[in-house]
């Protein structure tokens, strides 16, 4: 019998902060869309019930949700349809924090738990989480924001800093309950980071998807990728982009065409409004063309500085007060040309968010005896 091919299952997890404004939520549930993850857990979406229905709008597959308030809390979970995902329990809480699916897929009992822990939370909360992990069956996987740093040495840009209480607890009960930082076991050595400080200038780690160590076997990959959407919108309609008449060269050929087609048309056979309203067609569809070049330019710049922004992120946790100059200027360059009208603030370049990519086996293992 011919072994059948193995099926990867991909998960994220993502610290959306928000998806109250709704070109906002379009572009985030886009940018989803294009990592063509299998399930994905979003934190803080502060959304209530009726708005979190709304996500099945822009999400063609299974939403499942805790709401909490418009201001905080809210976590989603998001099934793609192409997954055969048969949920047979959820379990949520009243705050919008914890969100827990059981569920077979393709045979596979396995248990999903969805978390946002709020910063200053006390040991109560964690230990909750743990002993949910533990009560729960099959194959489980609990990701989200915990606001804590497991590895302070390791997790935490600059100087590093000492293990406080809660760290020590939550260590000392994962090592006793077998529950593994998936990432941390397979980078053991390697810093990168989830989330910025502007107050504190720092760079953390701290979202996370924890396993049981038995299931280690199953896991493919664990990744922290970066996202750089910004929040700046502008209308679908289209508009001529002013911007681009700041460029002489383009302004140029604007004006060759210009010249061009009124030496062509303009003949005295058709009358000036005609005429006028053909130009703006014409004028529109040589813009677009020239836009469109001009985009293609600007994206492989983003790819070049994006490279370089994930390479200065990885340096040695960004010692050095050139080095965070630098890096500023990477962040403010990147969505200057994302949307060259911004004004780009330094209240603006909070963090730069990420988003942790997981991938395990699905299917179930058997060992010949």
């Amino acid at each position: 019998m011919a072994n059948k091919q193995q099926r990867a299952l991909t998960l994220m997890t993502w610290n959306v902060k928000g998806l109250n404004h709704p070109i906002k939520k379009k572009k985030i549930m886009t940018f989803i869309k294009s990592k063509k993850a299998d399930i994905v857990f979003l934190q803080e979406t502060h959304l209530s019930p009726q708005e979190s229905d709304k996500l099945c709008r822009d999400w063609v597959g299974q939403v499942f949700f805790s709401c909490g308030s418009s201001q905080s809390g809210g976590v989603a979970i998001l099934i793609h349809k192409q997954l055969q995902f048969k949920c047979s329990r959820t379990v949520k809480d009243e705050d919008g924090q914890t969100l827990l699916l059981l569920a077979e897929i393709q045979g596979q009992e396995m248990t999903f738990i969805n978390v946002y822990i709020p910063p200053g939370s006390n040991w109560t909360i964690y230990k909750q989480i743990f002993d949910l992990m533990v009560n729960s069956q099959g194959l489980v996987i609990c990701g989200g924001d915990f606001n804590i740093r497991l590895n302070p040495k390791l997790d935490v840009s600059g100087a590093s800093i000492s293990s406080n209480a809660l760290t020590k607890k939550c260590n000392q009960l994962m090592e006793e309950l077998g529950i593994i930082d998936v990432w941390r076991e397979l980078h053991p050595k390697n810093r990168d980071y989830t989330h910025y400080s502007c107050p504190h200038r720092t760079y953390s780690r701290i979202d996370y998807f924890f396993m049981f160590s038995n299931d280690c076997t199953r896991v493919k990959g664990c990744q922290i990728k970066t996202i750089d959407l910004s929040d700046h919108t502008r209308k679908v309609q289209w508009k001529l982009n002013s911007t681009i008449l700041n460029d002489p060269i383009l302004k140029q050929k604007l004006r060759e065409e210009i010249k061009d087609f009124l030496e062509l048309n303009d003949t005295g056979e058709v009358s000036q409004i005609i005429l006028w309203d053909t130009l703006k067609a014409v004028m529109r569809g040589k813009i677009i063309s020239m836009t469109s070049h001009l985009k293609k330019i600007k994206l492989q710049k983003l790819v070049n500085l994006q490279a370089k922004l994930k390479q200065l992120q990885r340096e040695d946790g960004y010692k050095g007060t050139q080095k965070k100059i630098i890096f500023l200027k990477l962040e403010n360059t990147i969505l200057k040309i994302k949307n060259p009208q911004t004004k780009i603030m330094e209240n603006q370049l909070e963090k730069i968010q990420e988003i942790t990519c997981l991938t395990v086996h699905s299917e179930v293992r058997f060992t010949s005896l």
